[in-house]
């Protein structure tokens, strides 16, 4: 009887199992698990003149180049990376950089410099984030204007700030006491010489609660399109 009773069991498991099997390919049901992606801002801060590919592991992701001024954020699977940008249409290359990436983070690849370019990964830490300030931090990407002093309006956010060439930090200063967030401007440190403004900012302005990452670029007496300026791009998106 018993043997009997666990023959009807079996057959009632199998019906429903073959049902349930039968109603996810119907379906369509995808239970394959996702793959950790990352994101990451690329941005165009240099100088140089041309125009320029972009790839990723060896496979180029831009279409009609990269020239002036651009930020744009891409998505991708996690794990190790090697970001290169070459002369349009060309194999020489003109910078790369290489990090291991993930979804924990997010990333800025910044092209900077000029003769030569260089680039770099930097990861956004945003462990000192707060919602009710702005975040914000500041790299001088100019060989040649020397250090400077950085205001957003008329208060002084920081100052000293010499060539990065190299390392970037990666976290961010939080602020609640700006309150012209649209007008950046960069002096010479301790000095009132202005070295480069901007009022027309990528961002708009600074808002409470935003992740940003400012910068200086440019040849210190230049006043071609290589000259020093000064712009304000996310950090986190």
């Amino acid at each position: 009887m018993l043997t009997k009773i666990n023959r009807v069991w079996a057959i009632v498991v199998l019906i429903a199992a073959t049902m349930g099997m039968t109603s996810c390919l119907k379906n369509n049901v995808d239970t394959t698990p996702q793959r950790p992606t990352f994101w990451l801002n690329v941005a165009n801060l240099s100088t140089y003149s041309g125009t320029m590919d972009l790839y990723d592991n060896g496979k180029k992701i831009t279409n009609s180049g990269i020239s002036g001024f651009f930020t744009e954020v891409i998505g991708g699977y996690s794990g190790p990376h090697e970001m290169k940008v070459t002369p349009l249409g060309k194999d020489s290359v003109l910078a790369t950089a290489s990090s291991q990436l993930d979804s924990l983070h997010y990333y800025t690849y910044m092209i900077y410099g000029g003769n030569p370019v260089k680039a770099a990964l930097v990861e956004s830490n945003l462990t000192n984030y707060s919602p009710t300030s702005i975040n914000l931090r500041f790299y001088n990407l100019s060989s040649s204007v020397g250090p400077v002093d950085v205001y957003m309006g008329s208060k002084k956010v920081f100052e000293n700030v010499v060539y990065a060439d190299g390392y970037f930090r990666p976290d961010f200063t939080t602020f609640t006491d700006i309150t012209e967030g649209n007008v950046i401007t960069v002096k010479k440190a301790g000095t009132t010489e202005v070295v480069a403004t901007n009022n027309s900012l990528k961002i708009s302005s600074l808002q409470t609660g935003g992740v940003y990452t400012a910068y200086v670029t440019g040849n210190a007496g230049s006043t071609g399109n290589d000259k020093p300026s000064t712009n304000i791009i996310y950090g986190a998106y």
